[in-house]
């Protein structure tokens, strides 16, 4: 029993409780792609990228949420964990930030929620809380931890804590949004009369809450903030003297935005909003353009406005594509795109694929990627949302504690996602490389003069290369990082035969590098790792 109970929880992860058998696929990718696990991490809810290129993994477990580093040789660096966190069903840690201007002040900000009970061990209220603090060198000091914002403090959504949100995400603005759920207070909070009474404690049909559309709360919107905590004056809602969310509130309407991005080069944010498991209801990607935060106009993305379906007598009918002739609707934004329950049970997450160095093939640059919880598949659509095609099928998905949960592109040009599961071996880290994987393993095969490089790791001092000439001649030695951004450049007066040089890299920062030799008659590249 104690088993079938776990299941059932982790098979509600990011979505309305579905019931469903598991639904594991053989795996299916183009021709030429690779997709492999790279770091194991228990129940992952998250992933984010440090300013060096590598990936960020956030779990929530016992009581504590932890953010670790996972490095280019697949090991990883713990970053930072957080004490007193609630990590029941959906909540815990769930989101992270690293300032715009990380490098000179070491900010990171996330997401997560706090365990109020006086001993911690989950049994009284909990708190959605933005908190931040500094790290020097990836090293994170978590005596600087400040809180900025809280969203909420009521032991009534322990009761039915799902509906998050929680991802974080900075603008062009240099503003920092946050992504928060509605809570979903389900029939024993909210209930209605109607002929279908199943299911609820009140005897009467479940009704889904409408904090969404409430500007006195933080619950079911987009919040946007300053670095410091506080209310950027020129948000949509913000009155001076006001007490209460509406100083913070960006957009309104949404039921549980659990992933988001800022679409590169625009000011175009793009949510995730995962959607009820009822025949009539969808799953939604939106976008808002944030360039006039001040107006309100197209700000809403239209849950939940209390208005009921008059098929099933169910809220709300502006879940998916809605007519807007219908005046409850008229002011709404439609979502680009939506799929039905009968594809997926929630969209866990989604990103476009635009990187400077693509490992994936040119019909894939700028296609947006997103895949969901339940079906464990991947597709990409165009930005206007057209041209839904498939990429890929059987990651994760289905009941038994399976989940695929987020994706991102990575600085390397490949794409990155997480499988959250209850299985030994199975959660974790994993990679998409494309046939177009340029670079380290491309030049490698011209490697006629044996370069290498050590030591490697590196602790950031002295590079020592080596490599076995034909002939004497002009050697270039270059230096990119993970964003493909020329670091460090050197000449060297090659002598035929065996050359050993060391090169001063004091002035680079911990993280992943491509380290490219070339002459005139050999290339070669290696990957470097500063410590």
């Amino acid at each position: 029993m104690k088993k079938q109970i776990l299941q059932f929880t982790l098979t509600c992860f990011i979505s309305l409780c579905l019931g469903v058998s598991s639904i594991i696929f053989a795996q299916t990718f183009p021709a030429g792609y690779v997709h492999e696990k790279i770091a194991p991490i228990e129940l992952p809810t998250g992933i984010s990228f440090t300013p060096d290129g590598r990936p960020v993994v956030l779990n929530s477990v016992g009581g504590k949420g932890t953010a670790t580093i996972v490095n280019a040789d697949g090991s990883t660096t713990p970053f930072f964990t957080v004490l007193k966190t609630y990590t029941n069903k959906e909540k815990g840690l769930l989101g992270l930030a690293f300032d715009p201007d990380f490098v000179s002040n070491g900010y990171v900000y996330f997401y997560y929620t706090a365990d109020l009970s006086p001993s911690g061990n989950q049994s009284r209220t909990c708190q959605n809380t933005i908190a931040r603090i500094t790290a020097k060198n990836y090293i994170a000091d978590m005596s600087t931890m400040v809180v900025l914002l809280k969203l909420f403090e009521n032991p009534t959504f322990i009761v039915q804590p799902n509906h998050d949100g929680g991802t974080l995400a900075f603008g062009p603005d240099g503003k920092l949004y946050v992504a928060s759920g509605d809570m979903d207070l389900w029939c024993g909070q909210l209930c209605i009369s109607g002929p279908n009474a199943t299911g609820c404690n009140c005897g009467a049909v479940w009704k889904a809450p409408t904090y969404a559309q409430d500007t006195s709360g933080y619950l079911g919107k987009i919040l946007r903030i300053n670095k410091d905590g506080s209310a950027p004056t020129d948000n949509p809602f913000y009155k001076a003297g006001a007490t209460d969310a509406r100083n913070y509130i960006f957009t309104l309407g949404l039921r549980n935005p659990y992933t988001m991005h800022f679409k590169k080069g625009t000011s175009q944010l793009w949510i995730n909003d995962v959607g009820s498991s009822n025949a009539n209801k969808r799953e939604e990607i939106n976008m808002i353009d944030v360039s006039n935060p001040s107006s309100t106009k197209d700000k809403n993305l239209g849950y939940n406005n209390g208005n009921l379906n008059p098929i099933d007598f169910t809220p709300p009918s502006t879940e998916g594509f809605f007519d807007k002739n219908n005046s409850n609707f008229a002011t709404y934004t439609q979502p680009v795109q939506v799929y039905l329950p009968s594809e997926g049970c929630a969209i866990s997450g989604g990103v476009f694929y635009e990187p400077s160095k693509p490992s994936f093939e040119a019909k894939y640059v700028g296609k947006y990627f997103f895949m969901d919880f339940c079906q464990g598949w991947i597709k990409y659509m165009n930005a206007d949302g057209t041209g839904v095609t498939n990429f890929a099928t059987g990651l994760a998905g289905g009941g038994n504690g399976f989940g695929s949960v987020a994706i991102e592109e990575g600085p390397d040009g490949h794409m990155y996602h997480l499988v959250r599961s209850v299985s030994a071996g199975v959660s974790g880290l994993y990679r998409i490389k494309g046939p177009n994987a340029v670079g380290v393993e491309a030049e490698i095969v011209s490697n006629k003069y044996a370069f290498s490089v050590h030591p490697n790791p590196s602790n950031g001092g002295k590079m020592n290369v080596h490599y076995n000439a034909k002939v004497a001649e002009i050697a270039t030695i270059e230096i990119f990082d993970q964003m493909g951004k020329l670091n460090k450049t050197f000449q060297l007066s090659g002598n035929e035969g065996f050359n050993d040089e060391n090169l001063d890299i004091s002035s680079l920062n911990r993280g992943v590098y491509v380290v490219k030799f070339s002459t005139p008659n050999a290339k070669a590249a290696k990957k470097l790792v500063v410590e």
